[in-house]
């Protein structure tokens, strides 16, 4: 083992030969460039200079802006504009990559952003890095006094740290380009007609003092057209050429005669890591006879370009935009498939609650009788009306619903749209006439119901009725237009109620659309009465228990039983919303069964009368099993909930118990047997019965 003595010379050594490395580093690293900080900025004059630096060792003050992109060794030139007009800076000659941020300094040394290096989203490998472009522009008017910030520039495609040296070397030109004549507001060109194709060159353009912008983030490089819309309907401007749009703004006169944005084709692009500002391929918007509309063209940093073909056209509202040219609908059912673009909001048009309305357009239909009408975009919903057969069983259904998570994208993912126009989701308003408007004898003026994607809504028999189609957050698009009228069902009132044949039946019927009327029954559940009630009429073919059993229903209606020629609460002999309901009754015995919906519109229904017996086996099969044992499957039909006993006989004399069961449903019963012997019997009767 090395001694302590021993190891001293060599870490001595070893100290020695760091000292002598470090004071050979510090001798050749360079000292922080003059202009390291702002107030030590060097003044640059002129329409075309160079900025160069070595920004090995610089570094940032607390104060400075900063962006986490750049490594932060900064330094600063102070530069006075000589003139109007576009300056752009070119950094392709430097030997290191670095970021321009350009300010405008106040005489109150506060600093306004103009310009910036614009990083572009580059794929590397299976994710998105973001890469400063190497060249950049600003607009500047002369006198104005600018502060220009050079800094290293990260580089995202690998590791990297500032080296002793870091030289770098940036160009400053005045562009000799001219600007167009529409480069202010007041010299803008006219567009005209319902379409027109016109070219917008940004490459020389500036902005006004005090100019509207499109977005924070755009250059401020604008060109400006008008036009005026020759009626009610849509303009929408799109881009013609390749490559990233321009952004384009739309700008209506307010009544304090101030331009205000009405649309725009202004967003933002985004994954999980980064997002930049860009401009969607086109924008639309709402016109008005005579209107006049501001068009402004700009640009955001990418829109390298410059140069852009554009297209305007116009698309008249609809007939139908108004109550007034309603399309008429007829009939109980009705389908057809509809377009609300293009269309407008007029003045004083009703809205649906919640919706712009700026969307719509309207249907007038005559609901030919009372019932319940569906206003949807899918299929709607058909019920059945009453009807019934001989039965001596029943049955049951069930459901399940399905739900899906779908996983987000990950960091890697590609850019998507964060304000696109949101996807036509159609929204349907009801409407009628609760009072008359003057001048307007035949118009809506009362909102009865509304829905996404359907309305559902009681109508009266010879009523107008108002359909009107918007779209959710002002979107627009084509969709089915369904209409379908339910009457109400034929058993609706007690007076007009069904006889059953005399027989044990399958009933089948509907509450949907059902109404309450002044011979019904009142019933009371918790704080409402039940309006919605249908009747039948029947007659216990013969004596004994006989069994209500709900097959279809339950749980959303009230099936109650009553006895003798009327239906009162005095004559219910009992009731049952999903449960099987056992009753006595005499040969002939009159019985009026009604079924209220507990709550909504109603529904199908279906239940059958049955008398209450012990439920007949039927033999499935016999199993042998080769240790020796063996068992017999059974299968029994419902029972309506009653408890039965299955016995067990060698020799039908002596009967003994093996079983109990009690079933509202059919089922299948595995049951011991003696393979020693050769003939076993089974029988069912109801537990209550006597044994005979």
């Amino acid at each position: 083992m090395m001694s302590i003595a021993a190891r001293a010379p060599f870490s001595a050594l070893a100290l020695a030969v760091a000292v002598f490395c470090a004071a050979e580093l510090r001798a050749q690293q360079p000292p922080p460039p003059p202009n390291d900080d702002l107030a030590n900025a060097v003044e640059a004059s002129g329409v075309e200079f160079e900025l160069t630096a070595d920004l090995g060792a610089a570094t940032r003050e607390a104060f400075e802006p900063y962006s986490q992109y750049n490594f932060g060794h900064t330094a600063w030139w102070r530069w006075t504009a000589p003139a109007d007009g576009i300056y752009e800076w070119n950094s392709q000659a430097s030997s290191n990559a670095v970021a321009v941020a350009v300010y405008l300094e106040d005489a109150f040394e506060q600093l306004t952003p103009i310009a910036t290096t614009y990083r572009r989203p580059v794929r590397n490998g299976s994710s998105w890095v973001l890469v400063a472009e190497q060249t950049g522009s600003f607009q500047a008017e002369q006198g104005q006094r600018c502060l220009i910030q050079i800094d290293l520039a990260l580089n995202p495609f690998g590791a990297q740290t500032p080296g002793t040296s870091r030289p770098v070397a940036l160009i400053l030109t005045k562009s000799g380009l001219v600007a167009p004549p529409n480069n202010n507001f007041a010299s803008r060109l006219a567009l005209t007609g319902s379409n027109a194709v016109f070219t917008a060159d940004l490459s020389a353009a500036t902005a006004e003092p005090d100019e509207p912008e499109i977005s924070t983030n755009v250059l401020h490089r604008t060109l400006w057209w008008t036009w005026e819309a020759p009626g009610y309907g849509s303009a929408i401007i799109r881009k013609r050429s390749t490559g990233e749009p321009p952004a384009v703004g739309i700008y209506a006169r307010s009544g304090m005669q101030t331009l205000d944005i009405i649309a725009s084709s202004a967003t933002e692009f985004a994954n999980e890591c980064y997002r930049y500002p860009s401009a969607n391929d086109s924008v639309e918007w709402d016109t008005v006879p005579g209107g006049r509309y501001e068009i402004q063209i700009d640009r955001f940093p990418q829109f390298l370009a410059t140069l852009a073909e554009l297209e305007l056209n116009f698309l008249p509202a609809p007939a139908n935009d108004t109550p007034a040219g309603a399309l008429a609908l007829e009939g109980f059912e009705t389908s057809l498939t509809v377009a609300n673009t293009n269309s407008t909001r007029r003045t004083g048009e009703l809205t649906i609650p919640n919706q712009s309305g700026s969307n719509s357009i309207w249907f007038k239909w005559t609901a030919p009788s009372r019932g319940i009408v569906q206003v949807t975009r899918s299929a709607p919903v058909h019920y059945q009306d009453p009807s019934y057969q001989p039965t001596s069983d029943t049955g049951s259904d069930a459901g399940f619903e399905e739900w899906r998570v779908l996983p987000g994208p990950g960091c890697s993912g590609n850019f998507t749209n964060l304000h696109q126009a949101p996807p036509f989701v159609p929204v349907f308003g009801l409407f009628d006439q609760e009072y008359a408007l003057p001048n307007q004898p035949n118009a809506p003026t009362r909102l009865v119901s509304y829905g996404l994607n359907s309305l559902i809504a009681d109508v009266d028999g010879g009523r107008d009725y108002w359909i009107e189609l918007d779209g959710d957050q002002g979107s627009s698009g084509t969709t089915p237009l369904n209409l379908l009228l339910i009457p109400t069902p034929a058993n609706d009132d007690f007076t007009n109620r069904i006889a059953l044949p005399s027989e044990s039946v399958r009933v089948q019927g509907r509450t949907f659309a059902a109404t309450r009327e002044a011979t019904d029954p009142a019933y009371w559940e918790t704080d409402h009465t039940l309006s919605r009630s249908v009747w039948w009429e029947w007659h216990a073919p013969a004596a004994g228990r006989w069994t209500l059993f709900v097959v279809k229903g339950g749980g959303a209606n009230k099936f109650v039983v009553h006895r003798g020629d009327m239906a009162s609460t005095q004559s219910e002999t009992g009731s049952t919303a999903n449960q099987p309901m056992v009753f006595n009754c005499a040969e002939g015995e009159t019985v009026q069964i009604g079924v209220y919906a507990l709550a909504g519109f109603g529904g199908n229904v279906e239940f059958t009368l049955t008398p209450v017996v012990a439920p007949a086996p039927l033999l499935l099969s016999i199993q042998n099993y080769w240790w020796g044992e063996r068992s017999v499957q059974l299968q029994f039909p419902d029972n309506s909930g009653l408890s039965y006993v299955v016995d067990r006989s060698d020799d039908l004399v002596t009967w003994t118990p093996i079983f109990t069961n009690a079933n509202a449903w059919s089922h299948v019963l595995s049951l011991p047997s003696d393979p020693g012997k050769p003939a076993e019997f089974f029988r069912t009767r109801l537990q209550d019965a006597p044994i005979p």
